[in-house]
């Protein structure tokens, strides 16, 4: 039995298409519905002749014509009809356009069922894909499917039972048998394209046996026959055969589906029935009967070919007697000529059964026969292989041949596979050149052989289609360009011309002028060239030019290459030449500058063939004498400021690897070495930066003192202490300076580096807050701190326009200051911007001050701090108006105020007015926050410590006495705000006296308190400008050695005071006066009395002779103003006058009624006679 079976035809056949463009068909419509015809544009494919839709079907073609059925389309048939009907001998062709599902009817009873698309034996059906044409040359159009299914085959029926009937007549019974019916064979199932499927057999019929047994009255049996066998029943019709299929062409790129009748299964049998014995007088014995065979099921159908058979009866067993039997299995109609089925790999075939059955067997039980279909190749579906070739010549054609043709589930389209995997013979296609002269690939038609008869192919292995396919054309080759140049006898630095004119393709052709070479090969001017150098060292004047000239830059072996490209039809062609050339003396080189500015480089210019090991010496020129420079032995210098006044010369002298004769050459400066100009730029050098080194002060108060008079001055006094020579120069480090401010100063908003800052500190020795373990290296933190006295001569001077910006330990205009390091009397004006991440904030020694950053065992008095000190983002601690952190019981903080502006976020540490934390007992005295202090929580994990005069106290040493807070304290409402000190782990009450607020400035005098302190009284302004706190804050004095804080509140100068002020504001005294007013004027009782003559008359009145007296006597002055008496207030202060007059009565001679007049003294003592009261307030009247 043949095994060549089409396996591979199975797989799913879903076709994606796209729209199939106007270019390469024309439509035309018949109806309203997808009525379109294709036309094929290259005449192979046939245009339809009628058009059908959906609602036209069932239709039958009877004649030889060619249907286009236009999608979308779903039909399936009633019983006994087929969908398309192909009638007997007809040639006929259907085009499929988009989805068309066409179902043949299922069997029923004995009736077979009905293909999809019935084909007769004696007729040709070829079904193409409305998009064939277009599809024969590219690979996307609309997809054309087509599904068919063939009717299923009809269950076979089932048989009747056996009958055993018994009658009583006249006394005897008589019994009689009957056979049952055999079922109807099931009509077969249909192909989905080709044959119906065969009618099923009919049952055998029932029958009566012959047999009667009669029994009577005394038992006695009277057969008709004895040991009478049971009957066996009819036979059944035999089915018949499925209907054998015509020829059937799939063409083109069609995706199909189809699918065949499904088989159904048998009908059951009947049952028998018994028959009856009787031993007791004779052996006597009747066989029961058989009951009918059921019908056999309809038997399945292939998805393309004939149709299935009609099931027969099928037997089933007797009991006593025989059932009948069935009818035969029908022989299988044959349908096994290759030629009657042929498949185009370029179409899609998803077909129900494996074909590794019979194609048309009608799946009989006769002698099975395999058949393979013929197979078209579309080219289209095959991988198309060809050579490469040379380009043959200056004016011919290039010619390719094709080395092979294959055919595999790789190259097919649909990545399936019809037939199987083919090597098609090369001699089955023909070639069409389409470009094939002066271009690096051609371009060439394949043709399939059988492609002018496309419909009719009925070969097996036909080749059909076009396929387009391009070919490498590999260029020619030149075989010499000779360059022309003199190369003999040549010194390094001599020009050389050199040029290419001419060219041959082979060693026997002729030279040619080089202009023709691209001419002759199709194309236009002249090749591209490049010239290079491939060893040694040279330049090309123009190195894109045929001529050109060359000047080698080194000695000894020199190797250039010419390269020609750009020719079209031959290969970029490279020649070399080698020579040698000889060695030259240096030419004396050219110096960077002439000018030359100490703190910059001056560079000697060399060429760069000269070498790494030439030997180069920098030396000064001073009159006559010339001086090595010491460790100047590169081509770069560095001018220092020794070499002010002086000219540069540097000698160059080539090695002997060189390409250079050994023999040294100079060049010097034209002028000397200039000085800095420091004058007009406020100490910064204009030229190079450099910083103007401060002089030392040799006589008086400041002897051995550094006087510091602009900015560039203090910026070389930091580079000293922090031994930074960058742009300072200095003997040597010295953080013990001493230094006095003589002028105000302006730092120019330069980037300041604090002074005592140490850099390039490690993680360990920078030591780790989260970490007892790293507790970091004071010593090395502390390399750089400050130890001397910074000050000002007599005035307080003011340094402005301080900017710090960058990342800082510690962070101020100073770093830290420790030991005996003292800062007094000047004013700090500026802005410090804390970078948003803050890198040392784990570090132990992390801290900002607006004047210095940490103070440890130092004194800093009658400094003025107005530096606003900000962040926008990370996480910063220990930040102070004046100090960040206070590390040592012995620093000393006096007569500070702090007027800037202080915003910290993500802070959860401490900010301070004066002071942010205090460890070991900061001594603050007579110090006041008049700015800002502010800090909010953020992204920190807890509330930060904010106070007017100190964030933080972490002992009981420290002192915050005489000081007061005017301005405003917050640290976003949270709990630790204090208006003097924000928190205060620990401490004396004693250590905290004197001190005032502002009422409001703070939400309270103490934010945390921890131990029994006495909070601070608040005041109000009207308290403040009355100089009422300024005489409390000095501890309610008034004595000049004692009154620190002084305020103008009535003493003419105004405007007047709003608040406590150091000496560097004012120096008024504020006094308090017996009055309960304050005053800058000293109490100071003086008063002038006046008298008048104190002259009176009296006179009497009504005598009184009970009490010996008169009443109602008056008193009068002798004279104008004899009764006044005047008190002048010369005092300071107002006064109370009080008078007490007492009257003295000198008796007159008696007369005959004047004895009766007498006054006693003790009741003139009694009588007051006025009080006069003077209240002058302020007055010095």
């Amino acid at each position: 039995m043949k095994k060549n079976k089409l396996l591979a035809v199975l797989l799913s056949l879903t076709v994606v298409l796209a729209t199939l463009p106007a270019a390469t068909s024309t439509a035309e419509a018949e109806d309203n519905s997808n009525s379109i015809a294709v036309q094929a544009t290259t005449g192979w494919q046939p245009k339809a002749t009628r058009t059908v839709k959906s609602g036209n079907f069932p239709i039958n073609i009877t004649k030889d014509e060619t249907v286009q059925i236009n999608g979308p389309v779903t039909y399936t048939a009633p019983a006994g009809t087929n969908p398309i009907t192909v009638a007997s001998g007809v040639d006929a062709k259907i085009i499929i356009n988009g989805s068309v599902t066409l179902n043949g009817a299922n069997a029923s009873g004995t009736t077979g069922a009905t293909a999809a698309i019935y084909v007769p034996s004696s007729s040709t059906l070829t079904i193409y894909s409305a998009h064939d044409e277009y599809l024969s040359t590219r690979g996307d159009a609309p997809q054309d499917t087509l599904t068919l299914k063939g009717g299923d085959a009809a269950a076979g029926g089932n048989g009747s039972n056996a009958k055993k009937i018994v009658t009583t007549k006249n006394g005897t019974l008589y019994s009689n048998w009957y056979i049952g019916a055999g079922g109807n064979g099931g009509g077969g199932a249909a192909a989905a394209i080709g044959g119906n499927g065969g009618n099923g057999g009919n049952g055998g019929a029932a029958k009566t046996c012959n047999v009667e047994l009669s029994v009577n009255a005394f038992g006695h049996w009277m057969p008709k026959g004895d040991d009478h066998k049971g009957a066996s029943g009819n036979n059944g019709a035999d089915g018949t055969a499925g209907t054998s299929s015509g020829k059937i062409n799939i063409s083109g790129r069609l995706a199909l589906n189809a699918t065949g009748g499904a088989g159904a299964s048998g009908g059951s049998g009947g049952s028998g029935c018994g028959g009856q014995a009787e031993t007791s007088d004779k052996d006597d014995m009747v066989g029961g009967c058989g009951g009918g065979g059921g019908g056999g099921g309809g038997l399945a159908a292939p998805a393309i070919g004939a149709g299935g058979a009609g099931g027969t009866e099928r037997h089933h067993k007797y009991n006593a007697g025989a059932g009948g039997s069935g009818g035969k299995y029908t022989s299988k109609t044959s349908w096994n000529t290759q030629g009657n089925l042929i498949f185009s790999t370029a179409s899609k075939l998803n077909l129900s059964l494996s074909l590794s059955y019979e194609y048309g067997d009608g799946q009989g039980y006769g002698t099975l026969m395999a058949m393979t279909p013929y197979i078209v190749y579309d080219l289209m579906d095959c991988k198309v292989s060809l050579a490469e070739c040379t380009y043959p010549g200056e004016d011919d054609n290039a010619t390719t041949k094709i080395t092979s043709i294959t055919y595999n589930s790789g190259t097919d389209r649909d990545k399936s596979i019809i037939g199987s995997s083919k090597t098609i013979a090369t001699n089955r296609v023909s070639l069409e050149y389409t470009s094939r002269k002066h271009c690096s690939s051609g371009t060439v038609a394949v043709t399939g052989a059988n492609n002018s008869t496309r419909t009719t192919v009925m070969t097996n292995n036909a080749v059909i289609g076009v396929s387009n396919l391009s070919f490498d054309i590999n260029k020619a080759t030149i075989n010499n360009v000779p360059i022309t140049g003199d190369f003999v006898g040549k010194t390094q630095g001599t020009a050389i011309p050199i040029s290419v004119s001419t060219y041959r393709t082979s060693s026997t052709a002729a030279y040619k002028d080089l202009s023709t070479l691209c001419k002759s090969s199709g194309g236009t001017g002249t090749p591209t060239v490049q010239w290079s150098v491939t060893s040694g060292n040279g330049t090309f004047t123009n190195a894109n030019r045929s001529s050109t000239t060359f000047t080698p830059t080194s000695a000894g072996s020199i190797t250039i290459k010419v390269t020609l490209s750009g020719m079209n039809d031959f290969k970029d062609y490279s020649k070399t030449i080698t020579f040698s050339t000889t060695k030259r003396d240096l030419d004396v080189p050219k110096l960077s500058t002439y000018a030359p500015h100490p703190r910059q480089e001056i560079s000697v210019i060399l060429p760069d063939d000269i070498g790494d090991d030439a030997a180069i010496q920098w030396y000064t020129v001073s009159g006559s004498t010339t001086t090595a420079i010491a460790g100047a032995t590169k081509a770069t210098y560095t001018i220092q400021n020794s070499d002010i006044g002086k000219k540069l010369e540097a000698s160059v002298t080539p090695s002997a690897s060189s390409n250079y004769n050994v023999k040294t050459v100079k060049e010097a400066t034209s002028k000397a070495v200039e000085e800095h100009n420091y004058a007009i730029h406020n100490g910064f050098c204009t030229k190079c930066g450099e910083y103007q080194p401060a002089s030392t002060i040799t006589s008086g108060t400041y002897n051995g003192y550094y006087n510091i008079a602009n900015g560039g001055q203090l910026f070389w006094f930091a580079a000293m202490v922090n031994d930074d020579p960058t742009h300072a120069e200095f003997n040597k480090q010295n953080t013990s300076a001493n230094a006095v401010l003589s002028q105000d100063i302006d730092l120019e908003n330069r980037d300041w580096t604090p002074i005592g800052e140490r850099t390039g500190l490690t993680y360990k020795q920078l030591g780790d807050v989260n970490d007892n373990t790293k507790q970091g290296d004071v010593k090395a933190v502390e390399a750089n701190a400050y130890e001397g006295t910074f000050t000002s001569n007599g005035a307080t001077r003011t340094i402005s326009n301080l900017e710090i910006t960058g990342q800082h330990l510690r962070a101020g205009l100073f770093a830290t200051a420790r030991n005996e390091a003292t800062l007094e009397n000047f004013i700090v004006e500026g802005k410090i911007t804390l970078p948003e991440e803050n890198k040392f904030f784990t570090s132990r020694f992390n801290c900002v001050g607006g004047v210095a950053g940490k103070m440890n065992g130092t004194k800093i008095s009658g400094v003025v701090s107005n530096v606003d000190i900000v962040n926008t983002n990370g996480n910063y601690k220990h930040v102070g108006g004046i100090i960040g952190e206070v590390q040592n019981e012995l620093t000393q903080i006096e007569k500070c105020l702090y007027k800037g502006e202080i915003h910290i976020i993500n802070s959860n540490d401490c900010v301070g007015g004066i002071v942010g934390y205090s460890n070991k007992g900061a001594r603050i005295r007579y110090c006041a926050n008049l700015g800002i202090v502010s800090s909010v929580k953020g992204e920190a994990t807890a509330s930060p410590y904010a106070g007017g005069i100190l964030g933080y106290v972490n002992n009981t040493d420290a002192t915050v006495k005489n000081c007061y807070n005017y301005g405003t304290v917050s640290n976003g409402g949270l709990s630790y705000e204090g208006a003097i000190v924000g928190c205060i782990k620990s401490g004396k009450n004693e250590n905290f006296t004197d001190n005032y607020y502002l009422e409001g400035s703070a939400s309270n005098s103490l934010g945390h308190v921890s131990a029994n302190i006495t909070p601070p009284t608040a005041k109000s302004k009207a308290a403040f400008a009355s100089g009422e706190v300024c005489y409390l804050v000095n501890g309610k004095t008034s004595d000049p050695d004692k009154a620190i804080w002084r305020q103008n509140i009535d003493n003419t100068r105004t405007p007047y005071d709003s608040y406590p002020l150091l000496w560097t504001y004012s120096d008024s005294i504020v006094y308090y006066r017996s009055d309960d007013t304050y005053s800058n004027y000293k109490e100071d009782v003086n008063v002038d009395i006046s008298w008048g003559a104190m002259s009176f008359k009296y006179t009497d009145g009504d005598w009184n002779p009970d009490d010996h007296s008169y009443d109602d006597g008056t008193w009068e002055p002798t004279a104008n103003d004899a009764n006044k008496i005047t008190v002048t207030n010369n005092s300071t202060v107002a006064v109370i006058a009080g008078f007490k007059f007492i009257l003295t009565v000198i008796p007159a001679l008696p007369t005959s009624h004047q004895h009766s007049a007498v006054i006693h003294h003790t009741d003139l003592k009694k009588k007051v006679l006025r009080v006069i009261k003077i209240l002058q307030q302020r007055s010095l009247h």
